[in-house]
């Protein structure tokens, strides 16, 4: 099964990735799929995840050599469109 063809019911507690480009569709994906404060956890390389549904919360850093994960916080988020 495809991470896309999940049914968004904004109830997980967890999303991990690894070894998958962190692009706007991965987000919005994720972001469908979490509850608000659930968890998005990219491990990878250090990355800066840009978007108004989650707010950075740690990185935990290995050795300087290894993989690094990023976590963040899904918040509540409502755009009005006009």
């Amino acid at each position: 099964m495809r991470f896309e063809d999940l049914q968004p019911n904004a109830a997980a507690d967890i999303v991990t990735v690894r070894a998958v480009r962190t692009d706007s569709r991965l987000v919005g994906v994720s972001a469908r799929l979490l509850r608000i404060g659930g968890h998005l956890v990219l491990f990878g390389k250090p990355s800066s995840l840009l978007h108004k549904a989650f707010k950075s919360e740690r990185v935990e850093h290995g050795s300087p050599a290894e993989l690094v994960a990023t976590s963040y916080v899904r918040v509540f988020h409502v755009e009005q469109i006009d």
